[in-house]
Formats: C-alpha cells, sequence, structure tokens
C-alpha cells in the first residue's frame, strides 16, 4: 500500500507540473491602470512585460481621449529594452525583473503627457467587470450593474457589453505567416431600453499589428461627477508571437448621459 501511494504521489506530481505549464510559450502582457483625468475625458493606462524569446522588458503606456474614441496626442509611449540590455542584465541576474524596470522607465518617459491631460493617477475609477485571460467564461458578452450587489439588494438592472468578431478580408503586413486570419472586432453596450455600439471598425491600424481574435477583459467607470460619466472597455487581443501567442491591450472609450440612472 505505501509503495501504491508513492506511486500516486509521483504521478499527482507529474500531472499537476504538466498543468501548470502554458501550453504554449508566448507572452501575456500585464496591466497598470493609471486612471482618469480630471475632467474624466482622458483615461491612462500601461500594458508591460517581457518579450517571448529574447525577454527584453516593454512597456507601453496609452491615454485615450474617451469624447472621440482615440489616441491623445503623444500617445502611446513605449519602452522596449534592446539586446545588449538583455544580455547584461542577464549576466548581472536582474533580467526576472526586466518587467517592472520597463514599467517605472515608461511611467517616467510618460510623466509630461500624463501631467499635460491632468492624469494625476488619484482617480483609478471602478472596475465593474472583469475577465481574466484565465477565465473559461463565454469572452464575448460581460453583464454587470452600476450599483454593488449585495444580499440586502441581491439584483439591479443589468447593463451588457457585447463583442462580435468577423474575419478581414484585406491584407495586413504584420501577418507574414499564414497562422490564422486577422480579425476584426465591434462592441456594443446595451441597457434595458437601447443598444449602443462602442466600436466597430473597418480597418486593421499597424498599431494593432496581426489580431488572430479578441476577448473581453474589463468594463471601468467614473464615478467622480463631472457631467457625464466617462466609460473605457479593455479588450485582450491575440497576436502572433516567436514562441506561441501573444496577448495585448486594447481600450475603447465613450462618454455617456445618464449612467448612473440604468
Amino acid at each position: 500500500m505505501t509503495g501504491f501511494r508513492g506511486m500516486a504521489a509521483v504521478a499527482l506530481l507529474f500531472a499537476l507540473a504538466v498543468f501548470a505549464r502554458p501550453a504554449s510559450a508566448g507572452d501575456a502582457a500585464s496591466l497598470h491602470l493609471i486612471g482618469f483625468s480630471d475632467d474624466d475625458r482622458y483615461f491612462a493606462f500601461v500594458q508591460y512585460g517581457q518579450t517571448d524569446g529574447l525577454g527584453a522588458g516593454y512597456a507601453d503606456l496609452f491615454v485615450i481621449d474617451n469624447s472621440d474614441n482615440s489616441w491623445a496626442d503623444g500617445s502611446p509611449v513605449r519602452v522596449l529594452m534592446d539586446e545588449a540590455t538583455v544580455h547584461r542584465m542577464e549576466q548581472d541576474g536582474s533580467l526576472d525583473d526586466a518587467a517592472t524596470i520597463a514599467l517605472d522607465q515608461v511611467l517616467d518617459d510618460g510623466a509630461s503627457v500624463l501631467a499635460q491631460y491632468g492624469i494625476g493617477g488619484d482617480r483609478p475609477g471602478i472596475t465593474l467587470a472583469t475577465r481574466t485571460l484565465y477565465d473559461t467564461a463565454p469572452a464575448d458578452q460581460l453583464d454587470f450593474t452600476v450599483r454593488p450587489l449585495s444580499p440586502v439588494r441581491p439584483s439591479e438592472p443589468a447593463l451588457q457589453i457585447g463583442l462580435s468578431q468577423r474575419a478581414y478580408d484585406g491584407a495586413v503586413e504584420a501577418c507574414v505567416f499564414d497562422y490564422h486570419e486577422p480579425m476584426l472586432y465591434a462592441l456594443t453596450l446595451s441597457t434595458q431600453e437601447d443598444q449602443i455600439t462602442l466600436s466597430n471598425s473597418d480597418t486593421i491600424p499597424a498599431s494593432r499589428g496581426c489580431p488572430l481574435g479578441y476577448r473581453l477583459h474589463s468594463v471601468i467607470v467614473s464615478p467622480y461627477g463631472t457631467g457625464q460619466t466617462a466609460l473605457v472597455v479593455l479588450t485582450a487581443m491575440t497576436q502572433p508571437g516567436f514562441e506561441g501567442p501573444d496577448n495585448r491591450f486594447l481600450a475603447d472609450g465613450t462618454m455617456l448621459d445618464n449612467l448612473w440612472a440604468f
């Protein structure tokens, strides 16, 4: 019996080791949310991590203009470590810190851009719904309310962010391999009475690379009462990577009237 238990324990440890490894070795960016500007018109965040393959630290700081769902002037601010820096960090044993070093660098480089738009990091907003890359729930909708739920108030009128995808039939320069057809996406916000289109593009900008698919990630709003309510949807985007699929983030912002009345 002791031998059987020992063999079972070894088998269990082996299984855990196998399932603990990702199926592919692409990299998934982390998020650092900075928040809204004083007037809620702008929202800033950083995606950062280490590239698959070389392991270079990278960080991209984005400022979104919620009034027209576009990048603000001066955005994005990008940091990407060169190969010489990576080799030096490998030698001194600091490569594991490459992602946080890149994050600190892009926040320093982008300080003037954040100041220009009145983004001080003191208005982070409220995350009303989120779905991680590891969540097995459907990735094409996020249901949420604008008021906290509790045992004494177990239900509220629900809103929904919907994601739809369709193949892009044009040429995309970044799609150099016959890996998967590039994809477009559209976002909608559904209330009890209406549906609003938040994003629906017919083209793929060069900044998006070769998008293979999308997952809803989170819904963030500004509760600070400056009139209209700023709402930002973060969407995870999959791209081809050096060692496997990579994940990056897109942001769509809008200004809404009477969100808290829903």
